[in-house]
């Protein structure tokens, strides 16, 4: 009887946590973080342009963070690196900042 809770509740689990637009390895549209306007645009819009983050997390001061993880296309002869992309929210979900990290 308990396997057969466990099992589903397992695979509702791993659903939820492989159910992302934003696939690691996606590629990196900088012209799409340009289009995140400070104090406007709100995380629908961010979701809208980047598809469901790999992370939610909870920040200091109410604010929350949405972090998305990409690849970057290389230059000829160049490996892919990993783009790891935080979009910073105030407590009304208003777009604050980006940093992007493993970008030279």
């Amino acid at each position: 009887m308990k396997a057969s809770i466990l099992f589903p509740a397992a695979l509702v689990l791993a659903a939820c946590a492989t159910a992302t637009a934003t696939a690691p390895g996606a590629p990196f549209d900088p012209a799409k973080l340009d289009m995140l306007q400070p104090g406007v645009s709100t995380k629908d819009d961010a979701v809208k342009l980047f598809g469901e983050p790999n992370q939610r997390m909870p920040s200091l001061n109410d604010h929350s963070t949405l972090i998305y993880d990409f690849t970057a296309k290389p230059d000829a002869g160049a490996k892919f690196s990993a783009i790891k992309v935080v979009l910073l929210f105030d407590p009304e979900g208003r777009f604050v900042r980006s940093r992007i990290y493993g970008q030279d």
